[in-house]
């Protein structure tokens, strides 16, 4: 039995189940209840939800996110790569909850990253000496703090990419495997879509990689192997240019915070010598992780280097001439990349304009991590079950010496790991539910970065804001004071219909006795296009919140305005689209049939979801028609009941449209009733419209607001028929605002009125 076991446990199928069965500590905190309080995952939570919900409305390629940024709308997907969000919303397609998806996204980043790790080592190492590279990667600290502290879903999928292109990179350096290149073209591009940040990092430091192996190699195919990883470094650059063109040519329309206006402030993060390494033997993370970088080096971490430096040179002779190298590139991408987040790399910051884009010195830890990993392979050596020994106490020594390998680095990784539950801040601290996922949930994470701005000023808040925007950030979701409104003379058209609306995109049938102009509420940002009966107009930002502008001409017109491209991204597209079949084709011609056949299946299965998705479940509405005039200062022009982002049958959302005619000069509220058959009022919301930050104040003359109710029912089997809905000012007491129909005849003080529903 032991000569058995012994054989088979450096087979790849054996160490396969030992990378999973190591990585169960790792994976165990995704099966607590709800989502852990990671300091990004809130913006991952409500970007899913939102480009789930953008899918769904007819986009593709989604860049404009209309429901962030107080439902004035970002261009996050334009700027931030999307790969990830993709990933997590097909979970969600396949029927799993929006938490459980980004679970589900995070576990299958782990099982990437110590898979590749594996495949990595493998390539000059034992199938153990693998295993042990991999179970090493899976907890270096700053792996760990990825997922569960900085909640960093996208940087965490890229440092699973990260061993595979290296893999890749080796491959191709020693020999010409067959369509190379193209699996080089696509996994660089995977890196660029994934995390651009990650790419800046890891794509150069695979380039030293590969040209430290071409320098090792004693063969005469040099420059063939050069000439086919530049042609896998230009496709990843072709196929990745739907996200990158356009972010690099309309970085300048967001208040990008990506990029320091002086190299200095990223010099002022570097690390001074002991603020390297945690103090801890057992790793505390940020907050408390004891020095002032952010994310030290473990001991343990530093300790498993210097040991495993120790064997490579106290048995130099019985490395294979590959591992000798595989280790020295190691050690010095390992070392280069220590002395890049010390102080005495200052110089180097302070000259190299490119490493701003960084953002911060240590999320070279990532690659470090890998390069550490690295140092477990020479250590598993050590104790190797070697077949060709009899004797059990070898495999006893063997297992035992994993086991503690393991247990070293789980328990000096682990056991500090934040355990909080993603909440709600405030006094109840109430945990985050699936059923939070609506729109008033998504407000309230706006509201929290509103809030963050508005008390520490801090410049990465609302980095995707346009430039366009002349209210200050922290303030264009409240009030505006009395000084800031001004009366504008505007003349608006007689009747406005929505006719149809989606997330991205929303026709309207107007009628008008001038020429005059409309807005719609959402930021202006370079894409949005207008048609006036099929012709193309003129889109442009409103003076004070840069709002979608579109001219109207005098009489009747069918208008038609949405977010479509520019000519950075039609050129993106193309060239994508271009080099998939370039990719395809450099991949059937080298013989890898079966990739092909699994890529042309990816996308044939996600456009059948796709079409599924908006077929049964399309968050395009048609509002019901209305025109009333409330208070001589807005129009009431319909009403439908959007789908809600998470089916929760005790909330409704109800959008009333109203437009804007003149200036208001205080700050009205809304008010939506659900009533039964007989007309009682079974639930209710009242607020500044857009629940709750979008005051009338803010509004601009000529603005249209889709005014967003989330209305909690108060029991799921409750049954309304209608809506009551209007506007109040309240001075002492609550007034309700008067309504005027279509022909100037007196309407009441409110509307009962039918909600279209999806």
């Amino acid at each position: 039995m032991r000569r058995w076991i012994s054989a088979v446990i450096p087979s790849c199928g054996v160490c396969a189940i030992g990378v999973l069965l190591a990585l169960a500590p790792a994976l165990w905190p995704l099966f607590r209840p709800g989502l852990w309080a990671a300091h990004d995952m809130f913006h991952h939570l409500f970007r899913v939800v939102e480009l789930d919900l953008v899918l769904r409305g007819g986009v593709l390629y989604a860049r404009w996110l209309p429901d962030l940024g107080f439902f004035y709308g970002y261009p996050v997907l334009n700027f931030y790569a999307p790969l990830t969000y993709y990933l997590t919303v097909l979970w969600r397609w396949l029927g799993l909850g929006y938490g459980i998806a980004l679970k589900v996204s995070y576990g299958l980043s782990f099982l990437g990253a110590a898979w590749g790790a594996y495949r990595w080592a493998r390539d000059v190492w034992s199938p153990w000496a693998a295993l042990w590279v991999a179970i090493a990667y899976t907890y270096v600290p700053y792996h760990l703090a990825n997922a569960y502290v900085r909640g960093a879903l996208a940087e965490h999928w890229a440092q699973a990419l990260a061993p595979w292109l290296f893999w890749w990179v080796g491959r191709m350096a020693r020999g010409q495997p067959r369509g190379g290149w193209a699996i080089l073209g696509g996994l660089g591009a995977l890196l660029v879509m994934t995390h651009n940040l990650s790419a800046m990092v890891f794509l150069p430091a695979s380039g030293v990689y590969f040209l430290w192996w071409l320098g090792v190699s004693r063969d005469g195919a040099r420059w063939s192997r050069v000439r086919h990883a530049l042609a896998g470094f230009l496709l990843a650059v072709a196929l990745s240019a739907i996200y990158w063109l356009p972010a690099l040519s309309e970085v300048s329309w967001i208040r990008a915070g990506q990029v320091a206006s002086q190299v200095v402030d990223h010099v002022r993060q570097l690390a001074a010598g002991s603020a390297l390494l945690s103090p801890y033997w057992v790793y505390r993370y940020y907050p408390a992780q004891g020095v002032p970088f952010e994310h030290p080096l473990g001991r343990w971490q530093v300790i498993m280097v210097l040991l495993g430096v120790a064997v490579f040179f106290g048995q130099w002779r019985r490395w294979a001439r590959a591992q000798r190298y595989w280790l020295a590139i190691a050690g010095v991408l390992l070392m280069a990349s220590i002395l890049l987040m010390s102080r005495l790399s200052a110089v180097v910051w302070s000259s190299v304009p490119f490493l701003a884009f960084l953002q911060f010195p240590w999320r070279l830890q990532g690659l470090v991590a890998l390069m550490t990993a690295a140092w477990a392979a020479p250590l598993a050596e050590l104790v190797h079950p070697r077949k060709s020994v009899a004797d059990g106490r070898r495999f006893t020594v063997a297992m035992s010496g994993m086991l503690v390998f393991l247990g070293l680095w789980v328990g000096t990784s682990m056991p500090y790991l934040p355990r909080e539950r993603l909440s709600w801040p405030g006094s109840e601290a109430r945990p985050v539910e699936e059923r939070d996922l609506v729109f008033w949930g998504m407000a309230q994470y706006d509201f929290l970065n509103g809030l963050w701005a508005r008390e520490y000023g801090d410049p990465w808040l609302m980095e995707y804001l346009p430039v366009t925007v002349q209210v200050p950030r922290e303030a264009f979701w409240l009030p505006a004071s009395a000084q800031e409104v001004e009366d504008v003379v505007y003349t608006p058209p007689e009747v406005v219909r929505v006719v149809r609306q989606c997330p991205t995109a929303f026709e309207l049938e107007v009628r008008a006795t001038v020429s005059t102009f409309l807005r719609w509420h959402q930021f202006w940002f370079p894409g949005w296009r207008a048609t006036v009966d099929g012709e193309e107009v003129t889109v442009t930002p409103s003076p004070r919140l840069g709002l979608v502008t579109f001219p109207v001409p005098a009489g009747e017109h069918r208008i038609r305005v949405w977010f479509g491209e520019t000519a950075a991204r039609r050129w993106g597209r193309w060239s994508t689209l271009v080099s998939l079949g370039v990719l395809a084709l450099g991949l059937w011609r080298g013989g890898r049939r079966g990739v092909v056949a699994v890529l042309v299946g990816s996308a044939l299965v996600w456009g059948a979801l796709w079409t599924w998705q908006n077929a049964r479940a399309s968050t395009c509405v048609t509002p019901e028609p209305a025109w009333f005039v409330i208070g001589e200062r807005v129009a009431y022009l319909g009403c439908a009941t959007r789908r809600n982002v998470t089916p929760t049958p005790d909330r409704v959302v109800i959008t009333p449209y109203w437009l804007a005619l003149a200036t208001v000069p205080e700050d009205w509220k809304s008010f939506v009733h659900l009533l039964d058959s007989e007309g009682n009022v079974l639930a209710q919301n009242d607020a500044y419209p857009v629940e709750n930050f979008s005051p009338p104040t803010r509004w601009e003359v000529g603005e249209i607001v889709p005014d967003v109710h989330t209305v909690a029912l108060p029991s799921p089997e409750a049954r309304w028929e209608r809506v009551r809905l209007g506007l109040y000012r309240f001075s002492g007491q609550v007034e309700n605002l008067p309504w005027r129909g279509a022909n100037g005849e007196n309407a009441g003080t409110a509307g009962v009125v039918r909600c279209q529903t999806p």
